[in-house]
């Protein structure tokens, strides 16, 4: 039996009221037919008069009339997500089981002599129907009871009819046929009783599902929202500095990454740019990101150099994520008036300094190690360069140049220096456009495996 502890069980409850509520829809059709008989034995009657089909037209009509009040009272139950009072439910039970066979004691009362042909009526078939219906109570002990008071009773019955006389009418059948279709309501109940366990399991396990595929819709939606604000937080623009132009992506893996790029004015000529990423990929580093962002941000307006920057940073990250993440930063300092730029990487890297006049590549590794690991952080001092007419810097994310293929090889760091190197005569537009394209064309069709965010800092030939 599928275990229901770990189910939504307001969710479980409106499904079995559901399943309830066919059950009774299908009482109704089912008794509706008796009334059509009613109606026919009232017009066509049998020799015993018109008594028989009066009594089954008015009997079937108020067990119609007490399921149609039964339909309502499930239908409430559904709307108001409680159960139908344990009373009332066992109530209709028994009442349902009463009444074939109350219909076959009364008939046999009225017509005496159809004693013997009554215990193989419809009587019989109706019991049968109603142990198999009973399945849809999704209850095992409900099925076990409408099958016993539908054996017990027709047993009786059939005890009764074969101990009289019958009003002096030979029995047609033999006596073995009644007890076969004891047996038959016997076997239908054991049966119905499995079918029944085994539709609760069905229920619990599509409740289940349908909790899994919920879940997993809030969750995407979470994650549409999360990557919506993160893609916000993204700078829409780019500097505008006199004989430099600038480039920049990021295109998390997820609908929310660990990935961020940024960049902030400290002076006339004078910018800040840094590229982060957080382990992993989806809401929690993106919220990592957007905090490692704002305190970057928060921190570069202190006007504090570099090391003490990211010494900052570090603090504060460090008492905000979790035992075992961290992130990789770094900060180029760039001024743009003397063409200069500093670096400054904790864990991240490399940093591509590529000259424009020949394609010279010089990788700028780390100067510390990531943020967040520790609550103290020794950094070295930056690296400071100077930018030639031509000349480039390039900052990526690992996922630039991790990402591998179907034979599980990395794009790599020489394929990455390959592009730039041989585009480092066009716009950094289109250089970056160029570095994108040629991981895109390595991979094939594969899925994209962790965030990738490049930038692209070229100064402009005289």
């Amino acid at each position: 039996m599928t275990s229901t502890s770990d189910l939504d069980l307001a969710e479980f409850s409106k499904a079995i009221l559901r399943s309830e509520k066919v059950r009774t829809l299908t009482m109704m059709i089912v008794i509706g037919m008796f009334v059509v008989l009613g109606l026919f034995r009232t017009l066509v009657p049998l020799e015993g008069g018109r008594s028989i089909g009066v009594f089954i037209l008015a009997d079937s009509a108020v067990y119609l009339l007490f399921e149609i009040f039964m339909l309502r009272q499930v239908v409430r139950a559904v709307e108001a997500g409680r159960p139908v009072p344990h009373l009332l439910a066992r109530a209709q039970l028994v009442l349902e089981c009463l009444f074939p066979l109350g219909l076959l004691y009364a008939l046999m009362l009225l017509a005496p002599e159809f004693k013997y042909t009554l215990l193989v009526s419809p009587g019989h078939a109706l019991m049968m129907v109603l142990i198999g219906v009973s399945v849809l109570r999704v209850d095992r002990t409900a099925t076990l009871l409408t099958g016993a008071v539908c054996f017990v009773g027709y047993t009786a019955l059939a005890a009764w009819v074969l101990a009289g006389d019958a009003a002096g009418v030979p029995n047609p059948h033999p006596a073995a046929m009644y007890f076969n279709l004891e047996l038959m309501l016997a076997l239908a109940t054991l049966a119905s009783v499995f079918v029944a366990g085994q539709v609760r399991g069905y229920v619990a396990a599509a409740v289940r599902e349908m909790q899994t595929r919920r879940e997993h819709d809030r969750l995407k939606r979470d994650l549409e929202i999360a990557g919506d604000i993160q893609q916000g937080l993204l700078p829409t623009t780019m500097p505008q500095l006199n004989r430099y132009e600038f480039a920049a992506v990021c295109r998390p893996a997820d609908q929310a990454g660990g990935d961020y790029f940024d960049w902030q004015e400290i002076g006339p000529e004078r910018v800040v740019f840094s590229v982060g990423d957080v382990t992993g990929h989806g809401v929690g580093p993106a919220l990592v990101t957007a905090a490692c962002r704002a305190y970057v941000r928060a921190t570069i307006g202190l006007q504090i150099s570099p090391v003490a920057l990211l010494e900052r940073v570090n603090e504060l990250l460090h008492r905000d994520i979790p035992e075992g993440k961290f992130v990789t930063l770094v900060l180029i300092d760039l001024d743009a008036e003397n063409h200069r730029f500093r670096m400054l990487s904790a864990g991240h890297g490399p940093t591509l300094v590529v000259r424009g006049r020949d394609g010279d590549v010089r990788s700028l590794g780390s100067q510390g190690m990531p943020l967040g690991l520790t609550d103290i952080q020794a950094m070295d001092e930056p690296i400071e360069a100077q930018l030639e007419p031509g000349d480039l810097v390039v900052a990526v994310s690992d996922g630039f140049f991790e990402w591998t293929d179907a034979a599980d090889e990395p794009f790599g760091l020489d394929r990455l220096q390959e592009v730039i190197r041989t585009n480092r005569h066009r716009p950094a537009e289109e250089i970056l456009t160029a570095m994108e394209r040629a991981v895109g064309d390595f991979v094939g069709d594969l899925p994209q495996q962790d965030d990738v965010t490049g930038l692209v800092i070229r100064r402009m030939p005289d």
